[in-house]
């Protein structure tokens, strides 16, 4: 029988690992297409390695550190995807984006925050974030004994997205 390692976790519901964004998807349906806002809440799951079993996994101090850095940096921002069939120019003051559906936004630069997604769907936001919690555990230098990540990002209070993201 395969053994599974432990895991850890940080809800940051509970400690402010929040932010709030707005977002558009070319073509969505019920309205998603249109510039939109949205809370979301992040936690954190840390798979372990089996063979390192009933050894500190990771230092719980530093994966909520983490979560609230990945927060503060996409908190009160436009998501924009610069993937996909999107189009934008930006100078040091403004960005000027073409959406995939031909809808124009001229913003202050300082408000966009560019994703290298084809749409900004929660799913794409999940396994973004995802690869930032795995660059961050990297940089920290103790992640060896670490298998995964997974992401649960709310997008409000009832509704949101699973991704898991290997550590290779």
């Amino acid at each position: 029988m395969d053994k599974e390692g432990a895991s850890i976790f940080v809800d940051g519901r509970f400690f402010g690992g929040s932010f709030s964004a707005s977002r558009r998807v070319s073509r969505a349906p019920h309205g998603g297409d249109r510039l939109h806002g949205h809370s979301y809440d992040l936690a954190l799951k840390l798979r372990q390695k089996p063979e390192t079993q009933n050894r500190l996994i990771f230092s719980f101090e530093e994966l909520t550190a983490i979560v609230r850095t990945i927060c503060d940096d996409l908190n009160n921002k436009v998501l924009l995807a610069s993937g996909g069939e999107n189009v934008y120019k930006e100078d040091s003051r403004s960005i000027e984006y073409v959406s995939a559906d031909n809808k124009r936004y001229v913003l202050p630069m300082d408000d966009v925050k560019l994703l290298p997604v084809e749409e900004v769907t929660v799913e794409a936001l999940a396994s973004w974030i995802g690869q930032q919690v795995v660059t961050k555990l990297k940089e920290h230098g103790d992640y060896e004994n670490l298998v995964g990540v997974e992401i649960t990002l709310y997008e409000g209070r009832q509704r949101g997205c699973n991704a898991t993201v290997a550590l290779t």
